[in-house]
């Protein structure tokens, strides 16, 4: 099926046709900025209608859930439209109905792969003309790779490339059940804050730690771009990521980021998506990004060829065993963990190499993230031993060889001076109790 424009009405048309004859569907949508949104609306409104039970899988990057509004609620609670978010943030108006699964992102990609996560219809924004034997992914491979891998029915809405990665695989065109064309989307420019003077004195650290040649899995906004400022002047730097951004152009442009030492993809910049990327950003990286899947870039085996690999991660608080949360905010999950721990564990095994936890020392309100014990019940997202530095803007605690008692002080080193005191007289209480 090819329908010629994506409107309200071509949408809601396809969404009928696609869920024809089911009473239950599980839909995954391709990660943002590939997400189509407003099909994921479509395929919402026609199920309700039918009394279709959904469950969909997303990967909103940004958090916006902008599928969902109020009417959805009530589907929502009593189980007809179930959400499952794979990756990205969590919006606080729906937090407490969205499910997640408690593993790395290279597992979930595994499990869409193999059918463990079944599936029966994919669905993405893909660039490219109808009449192409292939199409690209866009800016984001993600896992929708292997999702289109499996033997799930799939659908895309289809715009014209504005921009393409030389190194980015493609789409055989029949793999598709339909294809909705649409104009090109213009992406509007990012606008992240700038770093934080804390943020800039974690990120001066860091560089105090990364050493030349060293291939860097970093994340995107501003700490990233705190980073980049710092880690220029660095030599022969490489990029292993997940998803990048336009920071790291102005570290190719200073010849800082010439992967000319990477043990594999040498003077490639290997990631699974690129976000936030101005016109003159774009130009910078077209030729260097090689956008793969997330069965590649995440992969421990594919990690393990990288020496010198370093994974800088941020989180939101840690304990002083060195447990990382990286996903809530006073019990509410407010983000995905991500490819944090496979980073994480493949940094701390690569010969040369090192897992780097970020975070300031304490809330815009003063409590300290570094804390005695993480919440009860509340799942790590990255486990004390592949954790190698951590760094605040009071500087890094160096924890390999550590014994736990040693960890523990060098944690509070670290600390906010107002909460340091409390720190170690909290935890001998713990310990006495």
């Amino acid at each position: 099926m090819i329908f010629q424009a994506a409107t309200e009405s071509e949408l809601i048309t396809v969404a009928g046709r696609l869920l024809a004859g089911r009473r239950e569907v599980r839909v995954l949508s391709a990660m943002s900025p590939q997400q189509p949104t407003e099909l994921i609306g479509a395929l919402i409104d026609v199920a309700l209608e039918r009394d279709v039970r959904i469950t969909l899988f997303v990967a909103d990057l940004d958090g916006l859930y902008g599928f969902l509004d109020p009417g959805h609620r009530g589907a929502v609670e009593r189980g007809q439209l179930r959400l499952v978010a794979l990756a990205g943030g969590i919006p606080a108006v729906w937090h407490a109905h969205i499910d997640h699964f408690p593993i790395g992102f290279w597992d979930i990609d595994q499990g869409l792969a193999t059918g463990n996560i079944p599936i029966d219809l994919v669905i993405a924004e893909m660039t490219g003309d109808p009449n192409d034997g292939s199409f690209g992914f866009g800016a984001m491979v993600g896992y929708t790779a292997s999702a289109l891998a499996s033997g799930a029915s799939a659908a895309a809405i289809l715009r014209p490339e504005t921009a393409r990665f030389a190194n980015a695989p493609r789409v055989p065109r029949d793999r598709f059940d339909a294809l909705i064309t649409a104009p090109p989307q213009h992406p509007t420019a990012t606008v992240v804050a700038p770093p934080s003077a804390i943020q800039m004195r974690i990120a001066a650290h860091v560089a105090e730690l990364v050493p030349d040649g060293a291939t860097l899995q970093l994340g995107i906004g501003a700490m990233a771009q705190a980073l980049a400022g710092s880690l220029d002047g660095k030599s022969d730097l490489g990029v292993h990521s997940g998803i990048i951004s336009g920071a790291l152009a102005r570290l190719v442009r200073s010849g800082t980021l010439s992967g000319r030492r990477k043990s594999a993809d040498q003077g490639l910049i290997v990631a699974t998506g690129v976000i936030g990327l101005q016109s003159d950003e774009a130009e910078d990286l077209a030729e260097r990004v090689a956008l793969r899947p997330v069965s590649e870039t995440h992969d421990a085996r594919s990690l393990a060829r990288q020496d010198r690999l370093w994974a800088l991660n941020s989180c939101l608080e840690i304990d002083l065993s060195c447990r990382i949360n990286a996903e809530y905010i006073s019990g509410r999950r407010v983000s995905s963990g991500g490819g944090q721990s496979d980073f994480a564990r493949a940094a701390h095994l690569s010969r040369g190499g090192a897992s780097v936890i970020m975070l300031p020392s304490a809330t815009a309100k003063g409590q300290s993230r570094i804390v005695p014990s993480l919440a009860a019940g509340q799942r790590e997202t990255t486990a004390p031993q592949d954790v190698d530095f951590v760094v605040t803007e009071n500087g890094s605690a160096d924890l390999r060889g550590c014994t736990a008692a040693e960890r523990r002080e060098k944690l509070i080193a670290i600390a906010h001076p107002d909460h340091r005191d409390a720190l170690r007289s909290q935890h001998i209480c713990a310990a006495s109790g």
